[in-house]
């Protein structure tokens, strides 16, 4: 699955925005793993609520 967002930061915490309906179509509860893709990097990481 591929959308378009932005990255967040509260203090000193950065973040990447998940839809909520991105979360949902994921299927896996409100903390799924996914492989995240930034420019030519990718790494796993899970989703956490904000």
């Amino acid at each position: 699955m591929r959308f378009l967002t932005t990255i967040v930061q509260s203090g000193n915490t950065t973040g990447i925005h998940v839809p909520d309906t991105v979360v949902d179509d994921l299927g896996a509860g409100k903390r799924p793993k996914v492989r995240v893709t930034l420019n030519d990097y990718t790494y796993r990481s899970s989703i956490a609520p904000w």
